[in-house]
């Protein structure tokens, strides 16, 4: 059988060197109680952390945007400048934040056309 091995590859990247002590290997700890199926793999929970916290993030505001005009006609719920949820209908919407223990700064309808804004916005 061949001989397992990780060849190094070069970039022109940064890398980053983490050690799993002290409160990173606390954090790796809660974060394998969290999802055991990947416990043993602490590499793995190292870069979920890293993807659960950047979901957590306010949205820049092109990339809010841009969001949006993909729920067209949907009614959204919308906290720290982030999508929590979208929906055809605010009960729908309403219910997904009881059932997910969320709150939302924002609940509204995105106007499905320019057309569908109010005469006070001046876009029509």
């Amino acid at each position: 059988m061949g001989r397992w091995y990780t060849r190094a590859v070069p970039t022109t990247r940064p890398r980053y060197q983490v050690t799993d002590t002290g409160r990173v290997g606390a954090l790796l700890d809660r974060a394998a109680a969290a999802w055991p199926d990947i416990a043993h793999d602490r590499k793995r929970l190292l870069l979920r952390l890293a993807e659960t916290g950047a979901e957590h993030l306010p949205q820049p505001a092109d990339d809010l945007d841009g969001t949006l005009r993909d729920h067209a006609g949907q009614w959204v719920a919308i906290r720290d400048g982030r999508l929590l949820v979208a929906a055809d209908d605010a009960t729908a919407v309403v219910t997904w934040l009881q059932e997910h223990g969320e709150r939302a700064e924002e609940l509204y309808r995105v106007p499905a056309s320019v057309e569908d804004l109010p005469a006070e916005h001046g876009l029509t």
